[in-house]
């Protein structure tokens, strides 16, 4: 391994994001010679190929799809971390640091918060606004320890943390989700029995196994019960052990790290416990910053003693 550097780390991050050379192109404001080269470039230092061509789509090989799960969360904390350096050397006295799931580009879901972000940056250019990505335990660390002035996170992330508050901003659906090569994935009608003794694998929220009982009481809702339960520390292992391990997971749909559509998801019931996209602060910690942003979002705000 020879000569890697930044620039080509996101050029494979980014491609393997679009699946599209062309796409990529326009994102990265490059053009396509030259993305290809830099993407050579980076193969040849490896040591290995990254993508196969099938049809119009580049499709990651399995060296390539590892090395996107690890780099991925990696390269967002970096870029997160000189973001914020850069604002400790500002002019502006007047900050805002927003702490955001690491998955905050990768879905749907977030599109909602991303456009109060932008409705924020507009509306007041005098703020400046920090955001940070962070894995689900990074986001609850955040909100105990006074990391940030608002977090935005699932609302189960907060479930027994005391003097916050927060504003519901989306419900967050989930799914039974496996790979397409999983036996069970062949049914469209997903008899949830079935999944009695298979491992589910979640991603952790916390540093130990406290809510290990809440998972299986979820899970006996549904009507199984499993193995047992693997812990992972990030969505990119969760997606890695689905597709290697024929892990079966109970969380969000996130289409950039679906190949080829070869994850399936199944609809939990209507009985399954609704989960919420939530922006988070400590009740008395809240800054005339942070204030204004909360403000911006409709909703009852919910105080927990």
């Amino acid at each position: 391994m020879y000569n890697i550097t930044l620039q080509q780390i996101e050029t494979f991050l980014t491609i393997a994001k679009y699946k599209n050379i062309s796409k990529v192109a326009n994102s990265l404001y490059i053009s396509q010679p030259a993305l290809s080269k830099i993407l050579k470039r980076f193969e040849e230092g490896l040591g290995f190929r990254l993508f196969y061509r099938e049809g119009q789509c580049l499709v990651l090989t399995p060296e390539g799809n590892y090395l996107y799960t690890m780099l991925d969360p990696l390269y967002k904390n970096l870029n997160s971390i000189i973001s914020y350096t850069s604002t400790l050397s500002a002019n502006s006295d007047k900050i805002l640091k927003i702490i955001v799931p690491s998955t905050y580009d990768d879905s749907a879901t977030y599109q909602k918060i991303a456009a109060y972000i932008k409705k924020y940056e507009k509306t007041y250019e005098d703020i400046l606004l920090a955001e940070l990505f962070g894995d689900l335990i990074d986001l609850r660390r955040a909100i105990e320890f006074f990391e940030a002035d608002l977090v935005i996170c699932h609302d189960f992330v907060l479930s027994d943390i005391k003097n916050i508050s927060y504003i519901k901003i989306s419900e967050f659906t989930q799914y039974l989700s496996m790979s397409n090569k999983h036996p069970l994935a062949k049914n469209d009608n997903l008899n949830f029995g079935d999944l009695s003794g298979e491992i589910l694998h979640m991603v952790r929220y916390v540093d130990d196994d406290r809510y290990v009982k809440n998972y299986l009481d979820e899970c006996r809702t549904l009507g199984f019960l499993p193995k047992r339960i693997e812990f992972v520390p990030n969505l990119q292992t969760l997606y890695y052990n689905m597709r290697k391990m024929n892990a079966i997971s109970i969380c969000g749909q996130y289409e950039h790290y679906i190949i080829k559509d070869d994850i399936k998801y199944f609809s939990l019931p209507e009985t399954s416990r609704k989960k919420y996209l939530v922006v988070a602060w400590h009740t008395n910690q809240l800054t005339p910053e942070a204030k204004l942003f909360v403000d911006m979002i409709p909703g009852e705000i919910i105080k927990k003693a």
